[in-house]
């Protein structure tokens, strides 16, 4: 895994939706995205990916904690995430 990769999440949920991020940022915070970097080979090419299992509101939430430290508490995001 380069730490300093960026990436970009295309689709989330069900919605299109673009988010950019750092593979190092995102795998600090979450073993989901920790497991997903370390265990798929094609992980160093790889640009984009989808993730399914949430909603575009949830994930930006999940960034804005991982780049900030601060999590600003929703009940509707909180039930997502």
């Amino acid at each position: 895994m380069k730490s300093f990769a960026l990436i970009s999440f295309v689709q989330v949920g069900k919605k299109l939706a673009e988010f950019t991020a750092h593979q190092a940022v995102l795998a600090s915070v979450s073993p989901y995205f920790m497991s997903m970097f370390e265990q798929d080979p094609r992980t160093e090419a790889r640009k984009s990916y989808n993730v399914k299992e949430t909603t575009p509101e949830a994930f930006q939430t999940l960034l804005d904690y991982a780049y900030t430290g601060k999590y600003d508490f929703h009940w509707s995001s909180s039930i997502q995430i």
